[in-house]
């Protein structure tokens, strides 16, 4: 199929730049995992046509001295920026934009979003972030948790998993430190609480500076399909994922232990099913679950994780690691 690029104005696949031509990408969406998993493709991009860089995004307090030859504007909205590029997820009333994606976004990993738009061959880049010289916030031994995320769909639904957890780590004298943005966060009748036990960073908002430090001397993060599960990976800090409503292959596949379903019985991975259309709906609707909404299987790809599934997998890695 020919790809006019009505979005995205350059030709596709990209036409090598002039020497000194300057090219203009947008990252449309705020969402930090997106941020950091695209940034590295432009460069990537950068690199392979030799060209100068403006990218418009947010979080660019974490790539200035990461990225030196790349230069970034914050995003705004409102304000005028005529991007060559933009990135982000481009659907139509009859699916997928086929004007600007090759392929189904919802058929490939995050990074191959940011691959498959600026006509890069894919393949997984470890992201860098700025890391400041700074001594731990924390003394003692310890580990990260991330128990937040956007939709419920995202969450860890088994309502004992992430205390039971703790209360496993705290056993082996680990702090645990909670470095959510909020302690408590959802919708009237489905509110979730960080768990007890733990040091408690949530109640200061999101400083990613300070979030970057906790993850930089911890011995691992526990989160979700989200944002800070991406920063962990970019600091370099092992990252167990709980996640149920992505397939395994949608996020980062390097330093992870990914804690999903193994139960063919079990419905999962509705986020990369063609036909789910979680772009409008998830956005509208904290609760979507697009096959078993209102009924006892809603969330049943996390509510059947168990903690005891999640602690196995943590004892192989510290035995594996010689810390147990």
């Amino acid at each position: 199929m020919k790809h006019s690029k009505k979005q995205n104005k350059l030709s596709y696949p990209f036409n090598t730049p002039k020497k000194q031509e300057t090219i203009r990408i947008s990252l449309s969406t705020p969402a930090l995992g997106d941020t950091i998993a695209w940034i590295p493709v432009i460069e990537q991009f950068r690199k392979k046509h030799k060209c100068k860089i403006i990218v418009k995004c947010e979080h660019i307090q974490l790539f200035k001295k990461s990225y030196p030859n790349i230069n970034f504007e914050n995003f705004t909205h409102g304000n005028d920026f005529e991007a060559d590029y933009t990135l982000a997820y481009f659907f139509t009333k009859n699916g997928y934009d086929q004007t600007i994606h090759y392929k189904n976004p919802y058929e490939m990993p995050l990074q191959n979003v940011a691959s498959d738009i600026l006509g890069l061959e894919y393949k997984e880049i470890k992201p860098k972030v700025d890391i400041l010289d700074r001594k731990p916030n924390i003394l003692g031994k310890y580990v990260c948790i991330g128990t937040k995320a956007t939709a419920q769909a995202k969450f860890w639904n088994n309502d004992k998993g992430w205390q039971e957890v703790v209360d496993f780590l705290r056993s082996i004298d680990y702090n645990v430190v909670c470095i959510d943005s909020h302690r408590g966060y959802g919708v009237p009748g489905s509110y979730n609480y960080a768990p007890k036990n733990i040091i408690d960073k949530t109640n200061g908002g999101l400083d990613l500076d300070d979030r970057i430090i906790d993850l930089k001397y911890a011995d691992f993060f526990i989160g979700l399909g989200s944002g800070l599960s991406w920063l962990s990976w970019a600091v370099g800090t092992h990252t167990f994922m709980i996640s149920g409503f992505s397939e395994r292959w949608a996020e980062f596949q390097s330093n992870i232990t990914r804690i999903s379903q193994t139960n063919s019985d079990v419905c999962s991975g509705c986020f990369n099913d063609v036909n789910s259309n979680w772009f409008t709906d998830m956005k509208t609707d904290f609760l979507w679950c697009p096959e078993h909404k209102d009924t006892d299987r809603q969330f049943e790809c996390t509510k059947k994780i168990s903690s005891e599934q999640v602690i196995g997998e943590i004892k192989k890695w510290l035995k594996l690691k010689n810390k147990l």
